[in-house]
């Protein structure tokens, strides 16, 4: 089965292949995306891994965030450590604010060339018709189907 490289859940798929990868320190995207994959490794990638490793990701970063929340005010006491995180937070305010009004001085200056945009009209099938076309399938024959990418032109 043929999949266009521009859907949604192909590009999903990669993306979790590129978080699996490095934090394996493989290298399957790139042999993935040439040679394609099977419905199984696909659907274990985006269902199973790539949770997994952002919940990991999300702990460290959690306990990094209690790390620098915890030891500064009990080093510098509570008003003291307000006092700091919110000058951080007001500088950290105006940067922001300028560049958003720069930005939407420059987007002005563009003019209104985004209001003709296409309609979407999805042509793929949809992830959850992939996975359960997948799922029957596997059950008819007992393996997995094999999955190729290409572009829009190259799909049949």
């Amino acid at each position: 089965m043929e999949l266009d490289r521009k859907t949604w859940y192909v590009r999903l798929f990669f993306w979790c292949l590129s978080i699996n990868d490095a934090f394996t320190e493989n290298n399957t995207e790139g042999y993935a995306e040439y040679h394609g994959t099977n419905l199984c490794h696909l659907t274990r990638v985006m269902l199973i891994y790539t949770p997994v490793i952002l919940l990991l990701h999300a702990v460290l970063f959690g306990s990094a965030v209690a790390a620098i929340t915890v030891i500064p005010v009990h080093l510098m006491g509570f008003s003291g450590y307000i006092s700091t995180v919110g000058a951080l937070v007001v500088v950290a305010a105006l940067i922001y604010a300028a560049k958003r009004y720069r930005r939407r001085q420059r987007d002005n200056s563009l003019g209104e060339g985004l209001g003709n945009r296409m309609p979407y009209s999805p042509k793929e099938p949809s992830f959850l018709a992939l996975v359960w076309r997948g799922l029957v399938t596997l059950k008819q024959q007992t393996i997995c189907p094999l999955i190729t990418f290409a572009d829009k032109k190259e799909v049949s």
